[in-house]
């Protein structure tokens, strides 16, 4: 049943596209339940379908989901770039990434995305964090091991 409903947003979202219209801003329905997305002129983009909603502007993504729930990521044109499965997404302007958790045997795992949706740090540290002044991600292992990596994802000393 959730695959369906995924799977009918996606249909909508594609159908909600305005020809050559800017995201701005994420905005709620006139209800108040949903969020979408819409331009400056406060024109949907995206229709409202969604209980939670964020844009990023500088990486053109929006994260959305459920209220205390699932999250994923979709792009301007309303395609999911990471499906909602994931209990944490959030926006990485500096690094232009997307910092990503999954919730695995009571535990919480992060990673790295871009903003196209790659993985180039898989869900397994429990602890992300990028240092802007070298360009570096990094991660925290379970049994609290450090480990480093560039912004395209390759390991670093």
């Amino acid at each position: 049943m959730k695959t369906m409903r995924h799977l009918f947003s996606v249909i909508l979202a594609m159908f909600c596209l305005t020809a050559n219209a800017q995201i701005d801003h994420a905005s709620r329905s006139a209800d108040g339940t949903k969020y979408g997305f819409v331009d400056k002129n406060e024109k949907w983009v995206l229709e409202a379908q969604w209980e939670t909603a964020t844009w990023d502007a500088s990486m053109q993504v929006g994260v959305v989901g459920e209220f205390k729930g699932l999250k994923g990521a979709v792009n301007a044109k309303g395609e999911f770039i990471l499906p909602i499965k994931y209990s944490k997404i959030r926006t990485n302007p500096q690094s232009q990434t997307l910092l990503v958790a999954e919730e695995r045997d009571g535990s919480t795992y992060w990673g790295i995305f871009t903003a196209e949706g790659k993985p180039l740090i898989p869900l397994q540290f429990k602890a992300v964090l990028y240092d802007r002044s070298k360009s570096l991600f990094e991660c925290t292992t379970t049994d609290d091991q450090k480990k480093f990596f560039g912004k395209d994802g390759s390991p670093k000393e």
